[in-house]
């Protein structure tokens, strides 16, 4: 199993300069448990070319836990991340909203991000999300000034056909995988 973007890019884009939204994020997998803790280490990413990035490292095996972590989104802002793993199962990890996945059953968490300082923790700062299948496994991640009120059916394009990621109107994902 490769890690998320060992073959494929981190890649965002917007439709101009000035509709650019931006997040600092960043891949941690597990190091260590001390104690009860859990300890988490950020992934390195090599820079490919604009906008594209590619975790280093040697293939993370089933069963690996990571999280992804994102901070300085411009408050106001949408953001939403799922995965989609190598049967092309797609699963929705923020918000966690029931209308978006049905495991999160009885949550209704929004998409907006409120303020600048917000440092969020996907899946929760003490856990992480689990690579369940042998295969490329990508993350997906989607920032936008507005909800994104077909988020639905560009997920269900997606388990059709994950390379729709690169071509979603104005609302260009970020990928990893």
């Amino acid at each position: 199993m490769y890690p998320p973007g060992s073959k494929k890019a981190l890649n965002s884009v917007a439709s101009s300069p000035k509709n650019q939204l931006s997040a600092d994020l960043q891949v941690r997998f597990v190091k260590g448990v001390v104690d009860t803790n859990i300890l988490f280490e950020n992934a390195a990413f090599r820079h490919q070319q604009k906008g594209v990035y590619v975790l280093q490292g040697e293939p993370w095996p089933v069963g690996k836990l990571f999280q992804v972590s994102a901070s300085n989104i411009l408050g106001g802002s949408y953001l939403y991340v799922f995965s989609i793993d190598a049967a092309q199962q797609v699963n929705v990890h923020w918000p966690r909203d029931a209308k978006l996945d049905e495991k999160f059953e009885g949550l209704n968490e929004s998409a907006v991000i409120s303020n600048t300082n917000v440092n969020l923790v996907i899946p929760t700062p003490k856990s992480g999300l689990k690579l369940e299948k042998t295969g490329d496994e990508y993350i997906g991640i989607l920032v936008s000034k507005d909800p994104i009120s077909n988020v639905n059916a560009i997920l269900q394009q997606l388990k059709i056909n994950p390379v729709y990621l690169w071509w979603i109107d104005s609302t260009k994902p970020w990928a990893l995988g």
